[in-house]
């Protein structure tokens, strides 16, 4: 057998001073009404990349990018392009989209209990949902080959790295009391 247009995501735990970045997001969104694409939460502007504060995760992010390029036989190096912040309090989402860039990833700060999961988007769920599904309804084993969607539990510290055309959303955010806060990005060579 031979797997054919096989789609990596890159998993991993980074330590960062989560608190001082959290912080940071706080301090941006009292100055910031922020930005609506995608989301219904509050989504910061880009951010400096230089920036003292982000700078270790902005070096973290390229180390595990080098890793994920290397995984996948591309040599080339990659940077983050542009990075942002996303808080998500009760009931925010994001829409189904994609991003600009090579790779895209996001980075959790803050995950409370019930605040949704990142689930990706089979490039072929409508065929897969309209052909095998209504055809054979006995393919409906849940796996890599077969799924029309896969998704993702974030917590503090995870780092997902994908290809910037790989359709995901987030799920809404059901605690009541506490904000899911994370930040995406793109890397570009």
């Amino acid at each position: 057998m031979i797997d054919i247009f096989a789609t990596r995501i890159y998993t991993n735990k980074l330590k960062q001073d989560e608190k001082s970045i959290i912080k940071y997001i706080l301090k941006l969104k009292k100055n910031n009404k922020g930005n609506q694409f995608s989301n219904t939460g509050w989504q910061s502007e880009n951010l400096n990349t230089k920036n003292k504060i982000i700078l270790p995760l902005i070096n973290s992010i390229e180390r595990s990018a080098f890793e994920y390029a290397n995984s996948i036989n591309i040599k080339n190096k990659l940077r983050v392009g542009n990075i942002w912040a996303n808080i998500n309090n009760y009931k925010d989402y994001n829409r189904s989209h994609i991003h600009g860039g090579i790779f895209s990833g996001v980075y959790y700060l803050q995950v409370p209990k019930n605040s949704g999961n990142i689930v990706f988007e089979n490039p072929a769920d409508k065929l897969i949902s309209s052909f095998w599904m209504l055809q054979s309804p006995c393919i409906l084993v849940n796996n890599i080959f077969t799924s029309t969607s896969w998704s993702f539990k974030g917590e503090p510290g995870l780092i997902l790295i994908f290809p910037s055309y790989l359709s995901h959303f987030v799920e809404c955010n059901l605690n009541k009391t506490k904000n899911r806060i994370s930040m995406s990005f793109n890397l570009i060579l």
